[in-house]
């Protein structure tokens, strides 16, 4: 049987950390306070004027501050800045989490409820994965609070970080495909052992999918990758697209998992079922117009 590996984003796409919290504090007004702690009044204003924060990762927001003039007087290094952006903005955000904030998106426990009950009672394989610009304490802290299991694998800044290679920061954060080549690596030594060749790295990708809200950053690096995309949008009609899907409720990809496990279990790949599922989408759509 084929091993699946299914893969998201966090922020905006499985949690609503861009609400409000009940002390009205949230993922973007916590990055507000820290750049103005860290970068006074004028910091505050260039990082406003660049559109915050973007999904931008820490590393990327600290760098585009320092290459505007911000922090020229500072005796930190850039890696110390970040280490501080961090810090304070963990720190606005941390006791929040709780019973009410954040929430998870529309459908997104019942979603990881049916991916459980995919490989627990179905049999099939199909292993997740979070990749997110946050941090690795507020995500584990969030899905305790959610009473739900974590992922199989956790991949943030804070793996991206520590890592000298690549250099270049548009190859070390989305749409890079670092974080994603980091996560596809550790699902391949779980489950083809450590001497998996290049094919098989390969053709693995076809059983691989990925889920995120920006169509830039998330949608770029699967593009990249050359993976399934599913870019969810709240409140979003079900739309199929090549190779992927528009949706605004993970209920409406919780069915369709669920009514693919038996394809899932003769092994076919993400790419084949959403191909068919469009093109059969499609058809129904050419005949009800011709009807008409």
């Amino acid at each position: 049987m084929n091993p699946y590996l299914v893969a998201l984003d966090f922020d905006g796409t499985a949690a609503k950390t861009f609400t409000d919290s009940p002390h009205h504090i949230t993922v973007s007004t916590a990055y507000l306070s820290a750049i103005e702690q860290l970068f006074g009044r004028q910091g505050l204003e260039i990082y406003i004027e660049e559109g915050e924060h973007r999904n931008r990762a820490p590393t990327e927001i600290i760098r585009s501050l320092l290459e505007q003039g911000c922090g020229n007087q500072s005796p930190f290094s850039s890696k110390e800045l970040t280490e501080q952006l961090m810090q304070l903005k963990l720190a606005s955000l941390l006791g929040e989490i709780g019973p009410q904030w954040p929430q998870p998106c529309e459908g997104f426990l019942n979603f990881w409820h049916v991916l459980e009950n995919l490989r627990l009672y179905y049999g099939v394989s199909v292993r997740t994965a979070i990749i997110s610009s946050g941090h690795e304490t507020f995500i584990k802290k969030t899905f305790d609070a959610w009473g739900i299991p974590l992922p199989h694998y956790l991949v943030t800044e804070d793996d991206i970080r520590p890592r000298k290679n690549p250099r270049e920061l548009e190859r070390r954060f989305k749409p890079g495909c670092l974080p994603l080549a980091i996560t596809h690596r550790r699902w391949l030594r779980d489950t083809q052992g450590s001497g998996y060749s290049t094919a098989d790295a390969a053709s693995s990708k076809s059983y691989m999918i990925y889920f995120g809200d920006d169509i830039e950053k998330d949608g770029g690096m699967a593009y990249r990758a050359r993976l399934p995309f599913g870019l969810f949008k709240e409140g979003a009609p079900y739309e199929p697209l090549p190779n992927g899907l528009t949706f605004g409720d993970w209920n409406v990809v919780a069915t369709w998992l669920r009514n693919n496990h038996h394809a899932m279990l003769e092994g076919r790949s993400f790419s084949e079922i959403f191909n068919q599922r469009c093109a059969t989408i499609e058809g129904n759509r050419s005949r009800g117009e011709r009807m008409r």
